[in-house]
């Protein structure tokens, strides 16, 4: 999820994230037609018409879209609805008609929860179509039953493993409540029974040292950028670097295989040192472009804060332009290729891993009145040589992730990074 998922009236300025340009006259009518449509019809088609007028006028690819079509069939599925929860498919259907990946929506319950950073599932994530586990989040069902990354999913309550949708790179545990899972590590085949709760899907940063080498790994972030008794996201990746820059790194590892997305901002201020200053991205709509920076322990919006350390000053390395190996993979999506993003045409940089999950465009978030939201696709990203990415991004080297071993000796990803860089002028 890109997924800045700021409200209206919080976002960091008007226009950020989302860069507005005049709808056509065309769609102008259109919209006002489906107003006046609504009036004196029940406060479900009303609900629902306001939700697809926020679809029509703010998707990226609203021109491509026949959304006569889309109302009529949404409509048709609506027909019975007697309150605005019973849209709640309607909508989800015109999501699904509309062809994007990247856009959703939120009931008021998957809204709350995501403002805490947390959301209802079994608690990890399995690439797709190998049904290999690649990360467990920590206290969740998953990890409470066993389950390691690396395990192979063989069959989920019977059948075997299908993504929601043919595009999907990660299977979805959300059909029902309860998954019953026939698992196999190595030789090993078992049982696990997971319930769908609550789980946070926030970790810190981590910092560790390779030798002359320093590793950052970046995980998703939801939220406004806080860590649960720990401070901000950027104040606890800054620390770490800090701590292990103090005997200078000659390279550095930045790790985006887990980083399935969120929040943008934090990510940029945290991965800064690193990064360097000045314009490292932008936002594009058209020919339209909103630049993404760093500078001085905050990252920019255009020239509007978007997030910044709250508990310490800025660090600058030792080596303030060491050469830098970013990993990538399957989970490294949204927010996570805005990460990558931002290194991509920075000196003495290489990456290596796996192609992304291919949702490298910008979210904003449009509340509903009854707490539920639509998460909507509104501009593409681009780097800072103005490259514009809207698919799986490849990375210079490719190297398959063994998941079982992430950040270990065995990391067949890491090691040939770490190789690379020992090879570069700054480590010799």
């Amino acid at each position: 999820m890109n997924d800045k998922c700021r409200r209206k009236d919080d976002r960091p300025a008007k226009g950020v994230g989302r860069v507005t340009k005049r709808l056509p006259v065309l769609v102008i009518v259109l919209l006002a037609g489906s107003v006046v449509h609504a009036q004196g019809q029940t406060e479900a088609t009303a609900y629902l018409d306001r939700a697809l007028d926020i679809l029509q006028q703010h998707f990226v690819s609203r021109d491509e879209v026949d959304w006569r079509s889309l109302r009529e069939r949404a409509y048709s599925a609506a027909r019975d609805a007697k309150d605005p929860s019973e849209t709640y498919q309607a909508i989800r259907l015109a999501l699904e008609i509309m062809g994007e990946r990247h856009s959703r929506f939120m009931t008021p319950e998957e809204r709350r929860l995501f403002r805490q950073g947390a959301g209802t599932s079994v608690g990890m994530s399995v690439l797709y179509p190998e049904n290999v586990v690649a990360r467990v989040f920590p206290n969740s069902p998953a990890s409470r039953a066993g389950v390691l990354p690396g395990d192979v999913v063989l069959t989920v309550n019977g059948s075997t493993p299908q993504p929601n949708s043919p595009e999907d790179r990660l299977l979805s545990f959300t059909a029902t409540s309860s998954f019953v899972l026939q698992l196999k590590r190595g030789e090993h085949a078992y049982e696990a029974t997971l319930d769908r709760e609550r789980v946070s899907i926030n970790l810190p940063p981590r910092v560790l040292r390779f030798g002359k080498i320093s590793y950052l790994e970046l995980p998703g972030y939801v939220g406004d950028g806080q860590i649960e008794g720990l401070g901000t996201y950027g104040d606890v990746a800054q620390k770490a670097i800090a701590e292990s820059d103090q005997s200078p790194s000659c390279g550095w590892v930045v790790d985006l295989r887990r980083n399935g997305g969120g929040n943008m901002w934090p990510m940029i201020v945290a991965a800064g040192p690193i990064v360097g200053e000045g314009n490292i991205g932008s936002y594009v709509v058209g020919q339209t472009r909103t630049s993404w920076s760093y500078r001085n322990g905050a990252s920019y919006a255009g020239q509007e804060v978007a997030s910044r350390l709250e508990g310490m000053s800025a660090y600058t390395l030792k080596n303030p332009k060491p050469s830098v190996a970013v990993l990538v993979s399957r989970i490294t999506a949204s927010s996570g290729e805005a990460a990558l993003i931002a290194f991509i045409g920075r000196e003495n940089t290489r990456t290596f891993g796996e192609p992304t999950n291919g949702l490298p465009t910008v979210n904003d978030l449009h509340e509903l009145e009854d707490g539920a939201a639509l998460v909507i696709t509104e501009s593409y990203m681009a780097d800072r040589n103005g490259t514009t990415y809207d698919d799986i991004i490849r990375p210079d080297q490719e190297v398959v992730t063994d998941w079982a071993n992430v950040g270990n000796d065995k990391d067949e990803v890491l090691s040939t990074a770490s190789r690379w860089l020992q090879d570069q002028p700054s480590c010799k």
